[in-house]
């Protein structure tokens, strides 16, 4: 019977198994071999059971380094499972396989932590310099695996790609024109050399894409958003259903299809060039894949405000119910699941046709508007709690959402309910002027040109004011004072990058000397419908190249 604590053994399985194919077209069929081998209900949960293991070995014992290694060299397999391994958990890993005296396997070891760290969103949100350092220790992990041997110079490739991944994630987060325009290059050429991995090589124009429309978004470039967006759809075309980061391409095009919605409004005041396209009945996705359901909804939401469209935001509900019910609650994909069902939930609301008079919260479109407000309420409250502080990039956006809809729901408030009303009205001002931390950590990471200034009066417009005048309104001019000095600060630090910031990045390898915006720090789409402010999208991070 096999040991289950030999990873040895259960590394030249999972290489057995890969054999000549892509890494990415055996992930599901490697998650099931670990969780097999491991005795375990999935691969994320073996990662406890081996760390725990670890731990527990002697100092003293020689085969304690390699076994930190070969688990280490595992993570990203089981991160696919589910959430597992925090950075301090890799860190101490990657420190006991290190003192293995062997220079390949030490550029190895060290390669496959930076990897781990760029895929850590909520490690890099908080500190961007991870990302720095990322950089750095995959240019020379590469560079020390020799490239006459096949494997390690698949590995070598690998750390490459993921160097160009963790550069383009640092310009993001920074806002640096330079670092974006060296990471588009570095992806574009390591995907000329994946003729052989064509499943790869399509994701990775996916990706490239992603990048580029987020460039042409800020430059108001409809024509290169609406280009860059064609090459992601036939790219996606492309890409099979089970490869691992067929989800995250999926979003991203969602989201840069509302990007270009956004940029065809400001030209012509209409979402669409035509009819809305509605759900066909044989094309419906897959109901056992929340993945799919929630795009399918998405698409449905984006401009059905716009439009009027009841029918469609109620079907896309249903759709997002249905995904809902079958993520792992508390997790990231529940967390952006209950976050669009909650803004499905608020559109629909303020779709209601009802005339504000004494007791309307008592007719039958109050009761409506009244049900999807508590719901909408509900679902976000409970993401917030899971968000828990500014550095999670969804706790600007659902605090926002949050502290609208507690403001509309405190207005609705029959006149006998004063007390009531004002308990809902002060848990929005405290909401409120919470999310403006999250403001402060879009604004002050930015070091690009019209991304800061963007940034600083996005959040003064859209934000500040509007937490401002709440207070007010409620007599509570201290607070009204806190939110016009938190907006007044943020429009001065973007005014300075703004003067600033060409001096300091580096000039674009197409355009010697020339400095424009980057890619969105979270890449977004705000849109407003009366006291709604919702943030839509989000492009997925890039899955660890193998």
């Amino acid at each position: 019977m096999t040991d289950r604590f030999d990873l040895e053994s259960l590394m030249r399985s999972v290489k057995a198994v890969i054999g000549d194919r892509p890494w990415s077209t055996a992930i599901g069929q490697l998650g099931t071999l670990v969780a097999e081998h491991a005795a375990t209900a999935d691969a994320a949960a073996a990662f406890e059971l081996y760390y725990a293991h670890w731990r527990s070995m002697p100092g003293t014992d020689p085969r304690r380094p390699g076994f930190a290694g070969h688990l280490l060299q595992l993570v990203p397999l089981m991160r696919q499972s589910g959430p597992c391994c925090t950075l301090e958990q890799a860190q101490e890993l990657a420190a006991a396989a290190r003192t293995v005296p062997d220079p390949q396997w030490q550029a190895h070891i060290t390669g496959v932590l930076a990897l781990v760290v760029v895929h850590d969103a909520a490690a890099t949100n908080a500190d961007p310099e991870l990302l720095e350092k990322a950089v750095e220790d995959l240019g020379a992990a590469s560079r020390l695996l020799p490239a006459t041997d096949g494997t390690t110079a698949t590995t070598a490739t690998a750390f490459r790609i993921g160097r160009a991944v963790a550069r383009a994630e640092h310009a993001r987060l920074r806002g640096g024109e330079g670092e974006l325009a060296v990471s588009i290059e570095e992806l574009t050429a390591a995907r000329r050399g994946l003729t052989d991995r064509p499943d790869d090589q399509a994701y990775l124009t996916c990706y490239i894409a992603c990048l580029r429309v987020g460039r042409a978004y800020l430059g108001r470039d409809e024509e290169a958003v609406h280009r860059y967006i064609r090459e992601q759809e036939i790219a996606l075309a492309r890409l099979p259903r089970h490869h691992p980061g067929r989800d995250s391409a999926e979003s991203w095009l969602a989201a840069n299809r509302t990007m270009l919605r956004s940029l065809t409004f400001q030209r012509t005041g209409q979402s669409w060039p035509g009819p809305r396209p509605r759900l066909d009945a044989r094309k419906r996705p897959d109901p056992t894949d929340p993945h799919a359901l929630v795009q399918t909804a998405v698409e449905m939401i984006a401009g059905a405000g716009e439009d009027g469209d009841r029918e469609a935001t109620a079907e896309a509900i249903g759709l997002l119910r249905e995904a809902l019910e079958q993520c792992e609650e508390g997790g990231e994909h529940w967390m952006r699941c209950a976050a669009q069902l909650a803004t499905a939930h608020l559109i629909q609301s303020g779709l209601v046709r009802w005339e504000p008079k004494p007791l309307s919260h008592l007719s039958p479109a109050g009761r409506e508007i009244i049900a999807h407000t508590d719901r909408a309420i509900s679902l976000l409250r409970r993401v917030r709690r899971l968000a828990e502080g500014p550095a999670h990039p969804m706790w600007t956006g659902v605090g926002c959402l949050l502290a609208n809809a507690l403001r509309s729901r405190s207005m609705m408030m029959p006149q006998f309910r004063t007390a009531a009303a004002a308990r809902l009205g002060k848990e929005s001002r405290e909401i409120g002027l919470a999310a403006l931390s999250g403001l402060a950590w879009n604004v002050l990471l930015q070091s690009g040109t019209g991304h800061a200034m963007e940034a600083g009066s996005r959040a003064m417009e859209e934000t500040c004011l509007d937490v401002a005048r709440w207070c007010v309104l409620d007599g509570e001019l201290e607070d009204a004072v806190l939110a016009l000095d938190s907006g007044r600060a943020l429009m001065l630090h973007a005014a300075q990058v703004s003067a600033t910031g060409c001096s300091r990045l580096p000039p674009s390898p197409r355009s010697p000397g020339r400095c424009g915006p980057s890619a969105p720090t979270r890449s977004s789409t705000w849109c407003r419908r009366g006291n709604w402010c919702c943030r839509r999208g989000g492009a997925g991070r890039f899955p660890a190249p193998r």
